[in-house]
């Protein structure tokens, strides 16, 4: 093709290409390299943001603009995304509040069984109140220190949000001479937040392992109780059982012996009326 434009005496930019044959050429190996990866978003997005062919041959200013439009179009790609999906956040809120609602009502519930069936066993009174006392007592507990736990989480972190403001203020005022001493207190006020979180995660850690413990063995000791009970009335089951056996292996024996007993009598009386019956015919 090439060769018969130049026969005809025609530019370069007049050769028409098809498709097919625009294709073949975009994959030819030694066009790879103009398509590789030049520019990503950054570090967390490693997506194509340039390619090599327009790093290399496009104008400093096309570039700029290409850029910038693609940023703009993956911008409202984005924001299309976030939009569409709001309904599916409020379903999967809606349903995470949901499941911590049936959680907590299985967990009333067995908890209320479990109480009921204790009550049954223990028929009194005193034990339920002394329960119900106690376990109103760990729910207001509970609920308080959530919501110091709340109430203190938020005062740190606004106190810790005005004091990053104040130390961008101070940054920005006395660069220089007191950038020593700005940068130690702030070191020291890191090392205390990070004592003061260590502190927290720990106490929290603590407790739930506390708790994890306390379930554990009220639940072995719960486990004991039902297998006591449960070999005890086995161990009942069976001594009955072997009463009634003997019982009636007593009775069958005496009831053996009282047959035998009446087939000797009728045995002796027969023989006796065998005797008088020989005695009468001889005579």
């Amino acid at each position: 093709m090439v060769k018969r434009q130049t026969r005809q005496k025609k530019s370069m930019d007049d050769l028409k290409i098809s498709h097919r044959i625009f294709e073949l050429m975009m994959n030819q190996s030694s066009l790879a390299p103009l398509f590789e990866h030049a520019r990503s978003w950054g570090k967390k997005d490693p997506g194509t943001w340039s390619y090599k062919m327009e790093e290399q041959y496009y104008h400093p200013t096309l570039l700029g603009f290409v850029m910038s439009e693609r940023r703009r179009v993956k911008v409202e790609n984005l924001t299309d995304l976030f939009v569409s999906q709001k309904s599916l956040r409020r379903k999967r809120d809606a349903v995470k509040v949901l499941k911590g609602y049936i959680w907590r009502r299985r967990r009333a519930r067995f908890l209320m069984q479990e109480n009921i069936v204790r009550y049954v066993i223990d028929h009194t009174s005193e034990a339920w109140k002394i329960w119900r006392k106690f376990s109103m007592r760990e729910i207001a507990v509970r609920e308080i220190q959530r919501i110091i736990r709340g109430y203190m989480g938020k005062t740190e972190a606004q106190f810790l949000k005005v004091l990053f403001k104040s130390a961008v203020c101070l940054q920005c005022t006395y660069r220089g001479k007191l950038s020593r001493r700005r940068y130690l207190a702030q070191k020291k006020k890191r090392h205390w937040a990070a004592a003061e979180l260590q502190r927290h995660v720990r106490g929290a850690l603590s407790k739930r392992l506390a708790m994890n413990r306390l379930e554990g063995y009220l639940d072995s000791e719960r486990r004991r109780l039902k297998k006591e009970r449960w070999e005890w009335e086995n161990k009942e089951m069976i001594d009955a059982v072997k009463s009634i056996q003997g019982q009636y292996r007593k009775l069958q024996a005496r009831r053996k012996v009282h047959l035998l007993k009446d087939r000797q009598a009728r045995e002796d009386i027969i023989e006796e009326e065998m005797e008088d019956l020989q005695k009468v015919s001889e005579s």
